[in-house]
């Protein structure tokens, strides 16, 4: 971005905008799943169709029809569905933050799609100086934030920084590229592959995760509404 400052400058605004955005999405993700079990922040987050699909009728101007509505319907009873327990449907913190982390990253979709000129290394960039800075305030929100034990944390910062620069960089990299090409709606179906690998690992690693029929039935109801978003964009 240095390098290429005198470009990265004329969009260092809505740059910045995309990263508090983006950066506030995913910090809610990163706390919240800390907070709630990795299938509820999986699931909830993955509501971002049924927002994508709100924001791009007012934003980008989008017609909704039939199959559209019937998403947003399908994803906000999936949604009751998954946050139901035996007596009472209820949010805990974690459920909030999940959920709020799918509104605010279609937020930031949707502006990435509007403004498809922004270089994408600046809204990288931004994302991940916000996305630090969010957790921190976030996690501090929720309780007292304590520091890492220097002797346990040193010999994970080997796996740490491989993750950070070979996964995490150019996972948002190319996430900003494709949604300057790509409806929000679709990029949110697109990412749902990480839905399968989340609750496959976590029944797998953490026996403790298990959902009720009727949570079963709400995680497919909102898989099914973007499967439906999907299907009014072909």
């Amino acid at each position: 971005c240095i390098y290429n400052w005198r470009r990265q400058r004329e969009h260092l605004r809505l740059a910045l905008l995309v990263g508090v955005l983006v950066g506030l999405g995913l910090s809610c993700y990163g706390v919240g799943i800390i907070h709630t079990s990795v299938a509820r922040a999986t699931l909830l987050f993955y509501l971002t169709p049924v927002w994508s699909t709100i924001l791009a009728f007012f934003f980008l101007r989008e017609p909704l029809r039939w199959n559209r509505w019937a998403a947003i319907i399908l994803g906000l009873l999936g949604m009751l569905l998954l946050v139901s327990h035996d007596r009472s449907a209820s949010l805990n913190i974690g459920d909030l933050l999940s959920l709020l982390s799918g509104v605010f990253w279609a937020l930031g979709a949707t502006l990435i799609r509007a403004n498809d000129e922004t270089p994408i290394l600046g809204m990288t960039l931004s994302q991940f100086f916000f996305a630090s800075l969010f957790v921190i305030v976030i996690a501090g929100f929720i309780g007292p934030v304590e520091l890492p034990d220097i002797a346990v944390s040193l010999p994970l910062l080997l796996v740490v920084v491989f993750a950070s620069i070979f996964m995490m960089a150019p996972s948002v990299f190319l996430l900003f590229w494709a949604s300057q090409l790509l409806s929000p709606g679709r990029v949110g179906l697109l990412m749902m592959s990480e839905v399968i690998v989340a609750l496959m690992s976590a029944s797998y690693f953490l026996p403790q995760e298990t959902l009720s029929a009727l949570q079963w039935l709400g995680a497919g109801l909102i898989l099914s509404a973007a499967a439906v978003e999907f299907s009014s964009e072909t």
